[in-house]
């Protein structure tokens, strides 16, 4: 278009220069005419000036009248005249000429001024039409834009209230369901309410019943100074015998009279026995209670008091620390092993020592409900925590079979091992064992918990499905309603629950 405009405007400036030529070849031709007319009216001036002398010339031949002397002057009258009609004849050609010369250049400039009046003309109509065509274009694409922007608008309409119906629907849904939930939860804190007084009214009496506790640990007390003194007197003891035999070589009567004399040397534990108040009984009893205290203190949350009374059951005996003594005819030092051991994991966080006290209790008692399912848990935590998967699988599986076989009704067990085939795809398998502990163990805290685990592993991947939400509530309802139900434990705990 603008290309358009531009020829357009050379064209017109052209034809303005056409014009401009054409106006200056009219004014020349104007000028000529004039002076062609001059010319013609001095040649006929002369002419009639040549016919005047003519006719006297001939009159005076005729009449053969003696003017001689004017003849002359006549005749050179005569010449003068032709000689300017000559010129006057030249002039007047080289007039024509020149006339003739404008005339050409007009009428080319004429030629020229017509073709571009029919170029400004062409492009002038051509021009109009395409601003025509233009303009037609311009209001089929008004239109069509018009139509579109009705259509989306209509579409845009009809997509945004469907949306806000979904949207409105969905709020519905949640309110509905945010207000079931709240009403669970609500019945849940109730009961989880009396459940707590319950528990601590349970603690209340445990401690007013574990009070004599303290009267044993003074003579726990007691005992320990009896044991230093034992040994601080066998020291001594045993510096009298070096001394005395020292002296059997100096004197034969000092040595015939100590070897008259009964020993006094005693064992330690002889020493014990005798002089202490505990028999070995007492003892057994005493770190019986103490790790019992030490578990309703864990129950309590009372983890730090409770490490103590653990570290005191444990310093009742010096068995437990041996790791070459046979336990086996000892079951109350392999009991206080087996909660130690599982103090250690889960408050003290060393699985590396759990493991090794696990490992020691089952060296000596293979089939202790306590120690090999909680073994058979520790080790698939360890082996989840590290990378070398493929080369402890086995340890797992053989740990976990070897706890399900001695022990079918175990349900932790039996939900940890269904967890790890799942976690390995093994699904088939992995139900079969969730339907063994359900139907053995109905009352185990991992049944639920597992469900729970589930149902929050769904809710997070999907927060907006009601369904899967609504069920999430009914299982936290059914767990808290659960008679193994515990309120340090939820879907987010992946420890085992310890078997007493």
């Amino acid at each position: 278009m603008a290309d358009m405009e531009n020829q357009l405007l050379a064209y017109h400036t052209k034809v303005a220069t056409a014009a401009a030529e054409r106006e200056e070849f009219a004014q020349h031709c104007t000028s000529l005419q004039q002076t062609v007319v001059v010319a013609q009216a001095e040649t006929d001036s002369h002419r009639k000036k040549l016919l005047a002398v003519q006719m006297d010339l001939h009159q005076a031949k005729v009449w053969d009248f003696p003017y001689d002397a004017k003849c002359s002057v006549a005749e050179g009258k005569v010449e003068t005249l032709t000689k300017a009609k000559v010129d006057a004849m030249g002039k007047l050609d080289a007039a024509k000429l020149t006339i003739g010369r404008w005339q050409a250049s007009a009428e080319s400039a004429k030629e020229k001024q017509h073709k571009l009046e029919v170029e400004v003309a062409s492009l002038r109509n051509k021009r109009a039409a395409d601003a025509k065509k233009l303009a037609q274009t311009v209001d089929q694409l008004t239109h069509h834009a018009a139509t579109s922007m009705e259509k989306a608008v209509a579409q845009w309409t009809v997509d945004h209230a469907t949306k806000v119906m979904s949207m409105q629907d969905q709020i519905d849904k949640a309110k509905r369901t945010a207000e079931d939930t709240t009403a669970l939860l609500h019945r849940r804190n109730k009961a989880l309410e009396a459940k707590l007084k319950q528990a601590n009214d349970r603690v209340a009496i445990l401690e007013s019943q574990l009070r004599p506790l303290s009267h044993l640990t003074k003579r726990a007390k007691a005992l320990e100074a009896v044991h230093s003194d034992n040994k601080r007197l066998q020291l001594e003891l045993m510096a009298v015998h070096r001394q005395v035999g020292g002296k059997k070589a100096k004197s034969k009567p000092s040595h015939d009279y100590m070897d008259e004399q009964p020993s006094i040397v005693l064992s330690n534990n002889q020493f014990q026995h005798q002089h202490s108040p505990q028999t070995s009984e007492g003892v057994d009893t005493l770190q019986c209670e103490l790790t019992r205290y030490a578990q309703v203190l864990l129950m309590s949350n009372r983890a730090d008091e409770a490490g103590a009374f653990f570290e005191a059951s444990m310093a009742q005996c010096p068995h437990h620390l041996d790791d070459a003594f046979v336990l086996r005819d000892h079951d109350e030092c392999v009991n206080t092993l087996a909660h130690y051991a599982f103090f250690v994991e889960h408050h003290r966080h060393n699985w590396v020592q759990a493991k090794r006290v696990y490992e020691r209790i089952l060296a000596n008692h293979p089939t202790h409900p306590h120690a090999l399912g909680n073994y058979a848990m520790l080790v698939h935590k360890m082996n989840s925590a590290t990378k070398a998967h493929e080369t402890n699988n086995a340890v797992v599986h053989h740990a976990y079979n070897v706890a399900i076989r001695e022990f079918p009704t175990h349900g932790s067990v039996l939900c940890k091992y269904a967890g790890l085939l799942v976690h390995e795809n093994n699904v088939a398998l992995a139900e079969t064992y969730y339907t063994q502990a359900a139907s053995t163990s109905p009352t185990s805290p991992d049944i639920p918990l597992e469900a729970e685990r589930m149902y929050q592993t769904a809710h997070a991947l999907a927060p907006s499905n009601t369904n899967a939400t609504y069920n999430l509530a009914k299982v936290l309802l059914l767990h808290m309603e659960s008679p193994s139900y515990n309120i340090n434990r939820s879907a987010t705990d992946t420890s085992q629950v310890e078997v007493v």
